[in-house]
């Protein structure tokens, strides 16, 4: 009687393709970063990334296959397009080199089209922009996205009355430091921006606008950890 023996084969991840082109995932690593890095886009809208690149490898290109991605000094900016009806997904693939290998980066996102996004508001929603993205709570932002021109500002679904912001609150504190700062012209001041460049531990960090919508006065706040 012949017995045959059958050994299972040891499953790996692959991350380099053919020739000498090396495909990594974007997320989670540390010698190409872009922060914040949202899984999620609503097509239309416009994101604003920090990229930083270790000096080991050298930029070379930047694709996004569902709208306009473009690098500015250490900036990207992500455009999402979709003409689908139903969520869709998208990819951005950053092209380095390093030791002589070409190397692609990617992260894929869920894009969500507006015909998704407006008919699931049960209501007016109002949030705090910072250069046009949301400041999402409980997210962790680094202090960098506050100091380089930063632009604070009210958003609410629908909005048709004029919007004037009539004080900013900017809170900072963790176990050994409290800061509390206000400005009633609502944008960052000088000493705000110089509190956040100082920074030398991740904070709690929160963030009110006081707001006249047409004749109806509003308060809105976020919540979020400021990473050094």
């Amino acid at each position: 009687m012949i017995l045959f023996l059958f050994h299972p084969i040891e499953k790996k991840e692959i991350l380099s393709n053919k020739g000498n082109d090396i495909f990594l995932p974007l997320k989670g690593r540390k010698e190409v970063t872009l922060t914040p890095l949202p899984d999620t886009l609503f097509a239309s809208n416009e994101y604003k990334l920090i990229f930083e690149l270790d000096p080991k490898y050298v930029f070379s290109d930047l694709y996004f296959d569902r709208g306009v991605a473009t690098r500015t000094d250490n900036i990207i900016t992500i455009r999402p397009r979709t003409n689908t009806t139903t969520t869709d997904t998208a990819t951005l693939r950053i092209i380095c080199y390093a030791n002589g290998k070409r190397i692609l980066l990617f992260h894929p996102f869920v894009v969500i089209p507006l015909a998704k996004v407006y008919p699931r508001l049960p209501k007016k929603q109002a949030f705090i922009l910072l250069n046009n993205n949301v400041l999402e709570r409980n997210f962790s932002y680094k202090k960098e996205l506050f100091l380089s021109n930063a632009f604070i500002e009210y958003y609410e679904d629908g909005l048709e009355d004029s919007v004037e912001i009539v004080g900013l609150t900017l809170s900072l504190t963790n176990a050994d430091f409290q800061k509390y700062m206000f400005n009633p012209k609502g944008v960052m001041t000088k000493e705000m921006l110089q509190e956040i460049k100082g920074l030398k531990a991740d904070v709690l960090t929160y963030i009110r606008l006081d707001v006249k919508v047409g004749k109806t006065r509003k308060s809105i706040w976020t919540r979020f950890k400021m990473k050094v």
